[in-house]
């Protein structure tokens, strides 16, 4: 099932208002204000597919976050970068500055983590 109907199906009552052609780009639901959410990164490497990186970029910010239509206009995101190892002797291995420091901790405990 796409996201979209899953969020259709889940808020049934709610009416919520897309983004044209950013499906694959949804990641959720804004619980407060319930309006959808986007990963900014995922919608302009769809823009990218038919044209430069720095025009889909400039398209993006002028055309589409550059457009409000009401307090349902869609949110879109950009999501931090985190790198995350599952390894198999059940550690984690996560590295939250895209593998420049690597951590290392089992796996369930959120609490303690070594340097590695």
């Amino acid at each position: 099932m796409r996201k979209r109907e899953q969020i259709v199906e889940l808020y049934p009552e709610e009416t919520f208002l897309f983004a044209d052609g950013f499906d694959e780009a949804i990641i959720g639901v804004d619980s407060k204000n319930l309006v959808i959410i986007y990963d900014e990164e995922l919608c302009i490497q769809k823009l990218e597919k038919e044209m430069s990186r720095e025009d889909a970029e400039e398209f993006f910010h002028f055309n589409v976050i550059g457009s409000y239509m009401g307090e349902k206009t869609p949110v879109f995101i950009r999501l931090l970068k985190s790198t995350i190892i599952v390894n198999e002797d059940t550690h984690i291995y996560e590295s939250p500055d895209g593998g420049k420091t690597i951590y290392r901790r089992n796996f369930g405990e959120y609490t303690k983590r070594e340097l590695v």
